[in-house]
């Protein structure tokens, strides 16, 4: 073998990135509950941001934020929010908080980032050597948003102050496929704080049986005005929660149980646990299926699972049975079909739930990906406490036009009847459109349409009978690398109820950042 030549004097970098930025925005907005809404210019805020990442070691990277600004991060994708008892989820989409969030993963949801709204600054520092894998971040939020659990619902509020926030977590791999860790987490401002700390271990024994589970215990203390208004047993609220899961995994079988336990005064505020004062038990069993050779399907499975969820003092909360069959097939295609029966007590009164789904999805080419989700039954009106009939039709189209334009549509309309007339109908509208000018250069359009019609006369309490309101974000990016950038963008909201009877704007904003990257 010829050996390599003219490596002679070669020395690694430093492997550290220095991206100041700076951003320009304006934000317009117009007053509230007022009829006729005038948009008011605001400001042009200068805000100043640092970004460090220092690759310590292959292994181990250390990032750090100051003042950081996430104004070109892509909207949510819109979501269905009328009778929901329960916060919805949204994803991570902040890219200093995306880095490395493997790291930070457990069995319970104990760390989710979204709850860090608006900080002033973050470090995190990654890494894994010899089986051992670790991380930790710690930051400080000038918005404190709150996730409030219970039996039948949660609430969201908000501290209008600053919060100190630490994470931390560790693992070790015991063998190929084993792994024990643990975790800490914790909140503090003035008058509140909340601490969770915890283990959590996942097993393979004989190469099918995996057991995975996690403990965790916390501490809260809330201040008064809160504990007020949201009835919340005492400032000062403890309690444990735990998981515990078994499956096992053949090539014609898979079958698991698992048990959920959340006590009363449990909180993990740094993670999304939106119900707690439930004992969960889930047991399921599925047939799996595989084509022959030659065939026009590839694999099939069919079965189901059945839970039931108790309080801490024993009283049945919910009882379900699902029954599910799936297909795989040629063109990445894929269909999913159920039903599910369930008894759910809500208002005192243990309802009777119905409902069936088909999902089914596939690329017919390379450029084109279809979806559509039919769901329909019985299940309960929260707002009113009775069942209700609904609804549902959601289809999703995404189609890449030549190398350079991608385009995302989907829809959902949902309805609600009961009492022989409609409560609800929900149509949501989440378009998006992406042009490639070239590999460094890209403009994004994100246009949202929700509107919300309510019958009045269906609902037992005062409501709205309609909200609509539009957004859109528009961004034009250039990257050089991905830290040395510009962008420009603009935002704005339009909204319509009983009080602005005509679609106006009440939001607007522009923005400019500019960072640039230095390699030491």
């Amino acid at each position: 073998l010829e050996k390599a030549r003219g490596f002679a004097g070669v020395s690694p970098g430093r492997n550290i990135v220095i991206a100041p930025s700076a951003t320009f925005v304006r934000n317009d907005s117009a007053p509230d509950d007022v009829a006729d809404p005038q948009l008011a210019n605001g400001d042009v805020d200068f805000e100043p941001a640092l970004d460090v990442r220092w690759g310590i070691t292959p292994d181990v990277s250390l990032t750090a934020t100051l003042n950081p600004d996430f104004s070109q991060v892509e909207a949510d994708v819109a979501q269905v929010q009328v009778n929901q008892q329960f916060a919805l989820f949204f994803p991570e989409r902040r890219p200093f908080f995306l880095e490395g969030a493997d790291f930070f993963a457990s069995p319970i949801n104990t760390v989710f980032t979204r709850n860090v709204a608006d900080p002033d600054f973050g470090a995190k520092i990654t890494g894994k050597a010899d089986g051992h894998t670790f991380g930790a971040f710690v930051a400080n939020d000038t918005q404190t948003n709150l996730l409030l659990p219970g039996r039948f619902g949660s609430d969201v509020t908000t501290l209008e102050q600053d919060s100190d926030i630490a994470v931390a977590r560790y693992a070790y791999d015991v063998g190929d496929n084993s792994r024990v860790g643990a975790l800490a987490t914790s909140r503090r401002s003035n008058g509140y704080d909340n601490t969770v700390i915890g283990a959590d271990a996942r097993f393979l024994i004989a190469d099918r049986y995996t057991i995975s589970g996690q403990f965790l215990t916390s501490d809260s203390r809330y201040p008064q005005t809160v504990v007020d208004e949201f009835e919340i047993d005492a400032p000062d609220v403890s309690g444990n929660a735990y998981t515990l899961r078994i499956d096992r995994d053949t090539r014609d079988w898979s079958h698991f149980v698992s048990h959920n336990s959340f006590d009363r005064g449990f909180r993990a505020d740094m993670g999304f646990v939106p119900q707690v004062d439930v004992e969960k038990t889930v047991v399921g069993l599925f047939r799996k299926f595989n084509a022959p050779s030659g065939r026009w399907w590839n694999t099939a499975s069919v079965g189901g699972d059945w839970d039931i969820t108790y309080d801490q003092s024993g009283q049945l909360l919910e009882r379900e049975t699902e029954v599910r069959a799936d297909l795989s097939a040629a063109k990445r295609s894929f269909v999913r079909g159920g039903l599910t029966y369930r008894d759910r007590l809500f208002d005192d009164t243990l309802f009777e739930e119905k409902l069936g789904f088909i999902f089914a999805e596939m690329n017919p080419t390379g450029a084109t990906y279809l979806a559509l989700l039919l769901r329909g039954g019985e299940e309960i009106d929260f707002a009113n406490s009775r069942i209700g009939k609904t609804r549902r039709i959601s289809p999703r189209i995404n189609h890449r036009m030549g190398d350079g334009i991608l385009l995302r549509l989907r829809h959902t309309w949902q309805d609600l009847r009961a009492d022989n007339a409609r409560v609800f109908t929900v149509n949501l509208t989440d378009f998006r459109a992406q042009y490639q000018f070239s590999p460094r250069t890209f403009v994004r359009f994100v246009l949202t349409h929700r509107d919300i019609d309510r019958n009045v006369d269906n609902y037992i309490d005062e409501v709205d009978a309609k909200s609509r309101n539009i957004s859109a974000q528009l961004l034009l990016s250039y990257k050089i690398n991905p830290q040395t950038v510009f962008f420009l963008g603009y935002g704005d909201a339009r909204l319509e109820d009983d009080l602005i009877t005509d679609l106006a704007q009440t939001d607007r904003s522009f923005f400019m950042k500019i960072g640039y990257a230095f390699l030491p």
